[in-house]
């Protein structure tokens, strides 16, 4: 029983903390994030209908498991698990450089911190996956590079060709980070003629050949003509520029972690006015771990020193009028990197290097400096508890749920009665949701904006906005027929049936949540036929 607690105990740390930020939403129904919208229909349909892309597999995956665990219980699962993940991760990773002790803080520090809060908050579980993933694959490859055998390869090989279909951002920057410590590794070990041997190009085919056949289902159309890639411009990286703090601005936010594109919910800073204070603790900590990781000739020490310069300035980005010339070069110029126009999930990279030196940094200035005033075995202690509590400081307000931000809550009943009425009607075919905007507020879920929920909720084909409501999109995210739709807030439109007909829309549904009044209009209309209504949904057939 000692050694099963002594082996499993930091995975009951990290799951518990993961629970203790996800317990508030343990109570029926759905949790409203504003990109993770989830409902009772599978979506098994929607599968083959929409395009083929690095998250179908993970996709099906979730519809497969949705048929033997109710969707509301999967989804506060899946929530639980991305939070959990980055913690183990980072410990196994950390567990090579520094004790089990220190490694279990490491671990906090790369699980409860602004980055992992803003990005679950936005409700993008996948970039958290990703994110959690990223410590096994640099492990991984670690671990070939310490002894370079065929076994350790073909491991990372496999958990590198996958993890597209985990997160292919993460996945992206993953690439650029390993390439980087590959180069370090080869630049402090002379063996640049090992790149030239046979059984290197035997491995580096072997790599190509694992990737393609694990991802070529969806990689030859993403890198189409027509694919989603070709859709991206420098506009989109100013959509989703990072924001600046309106104190320290663009750069200190940055280095604290923050700066997600939206602001749509209350952060660590908004509860701590004295927040600013741990960025310059986690700096000099940061710095004094590399400088000792460094000069143990550690190479991961090395390649996080070379990254983090570089990591900084395409995470700021479009924010800042010195970063807007390097990111439109690498637009240009570096291969696929239009895809990722949220450059902010960069900073992911800077929550992994504070993980991994913070705690050597505490321990090496405790048990240098402090032990001549505490002793040998107390400045430890002093500087595992130190690593242990920073995690909660930095962002221990994700605990029980963000102050009620993560919370479950049910669909209302009306809405189960419209999907009945649309599966019960042998003319529906697909159904127009309205208010007609990609992101609404949630009148039944405290208000909360988030992704209109109609398409994961009915069974039947949905119609959504696309229009997000950012200036800078409007053009790329409207077309005609948005104009169209727009046209019924100013007046019903008549005997127009044959148009909708011709969309292949039978039906017109309104969620009565965020400005559905300025439909109002149908229900005195002749061209539509209202069939059900409720106090939170009414459902209209098309003449």
């Amino acid at each position: 029983m000692k050694d099963f607690l002594k082996n499993w105990y930091p995975a009951g740390i990290f799951l518990l903390v993961a629970v203790a930020v996800m317990a508030p939403a343990c109570g029926s129904g759905f949790v409203f994030l504003t990109d993770m919208v989830w409902g009772p229909n599978n979506g098994f349909a929607d599968l083959f209908r929409n395009e083929i892309g690095s998250g179908t597999a993970l996709n099906a995956l979730r519809i497969l498991l949705s048929f033997a665990i109710p969707a509301d219980i999967l989804q506060k699962i899946v929530l639980t698990v991305v939070l959990f993940l980055p913690g183990i991760g980072m410990y196994r990773l950390a567990s090579r450089y520094m004790n089990r002790a220190l490694a279990v803080g490491a671990g906090l520090l790369f699980m409860l911190n602004p980055f992992v809060y803003e990005r679950l908050l936005i409700g993008q579980w996948v970039v958290l996956l990703g994110y959690g993933f990223l410590p096994f694959a640099v492990l991984l490859f670690d671990r070939f590079l310490e002894r370079r055998d065929w076994k350790r390869f073909l491991w990372f090989s496999f958990a590198f060709s996958v993890y597209p279909l985990l997160g292919i951002h993460y996945a992206y920057i993953a690439a650029g980070f390993l390439l980087t410590f590959g180069l370090v590794h080869l630049a402090r070990t002379g063996e640049w003629k090992s790149l030239w041997t046979p059984i290197s190009f035997a491995r580096i085919l072997s790599f190509v050949v694992l990737f393609l056949l694990v991802n070529g289902f969806w990689l030859f159309p993403f890198l189409g003509s027509s694919g989603e890639l070709s859709k991206f411009g420098l506009a989109d990286f100013d959509a989703f520029s990072a924001l600046p703090d309106p104190h320290f601005g663009i750069w200190f936010n940055i280095l604290s972690l923050y700066g997600i594109w939206s602001n749509n919910f209350l952060s660590p800073k908004d509860f701590h006015p004295y927040w600013f204070l741990v960025t310059p603790v986690v700096l000099v900590f940061s710095a004094v771990g590399a400088y000792r990781l460094m000069r143990q000739g550690t190479v991961l020490a090395w390649t996080i020193a070379l990254s983090f310069v570089p990591v900084v300035l395409i995470a700021v980005g479009y924010a800042d009028d010195l970063t807007k010339p390097l990111i439109e070069f690498l637009y240009r110029f570096v291969p696929f990197f239009s895809g990722l126009r949220d450059t902010e999930k960069a900073v992911g990279v800077l929550a992994f290097s504070y993980a991994l030196l913070v705690p050597v940094g505490v321990a090496f200035l405790f048990e240098s400096i402090g032990k001549r005033f505490l002793g040998g075995a107390r400045s430890h202690r002093v500087a595992v508890a130190v690593v242990a509590v920073l995690p909660f400081l930095w962002a221990g307000t994700a605990l029980w749920g963000a102050h009620g931000q993560i919370a479950a809550h049910p669909y209302p009943h009306g809405w189960y009665g419209a999907e009945h009425t649309l599966r019960a009607d042998p003319d529906t075919k697909s159904v127009l949701i309205l208010p007609w905007h990609q992101y609404i507020r949630l009148d039944f879920a405290d208000g909360v904006m988030v992704a209109n929920p109609g398409g994961t909720f009915f069974s039947e084909p949905a119609v959504v906005g696309k229009d997000t409501g950012n200036r800078l999109l409007f053009l790329s995210e409207t077309d005609p027929f948005d104009e169209h739709v727009a046209r019924l807030t100013e007046a019903p439109m008549q005997d127009e049936g044959s148009f909708w007909k011709s969309r292949g829309i039978s039906h017109i549904v309104i969620a009565k949540t965020d400005d559905w009044e300025k439909f109002s209009g149908l229900y005195s209309s002749d061209s539509f036929d209202l069939i059900y209504d409720s106090d939170s949904i009414s459902v209209f057939k098309i003449k």
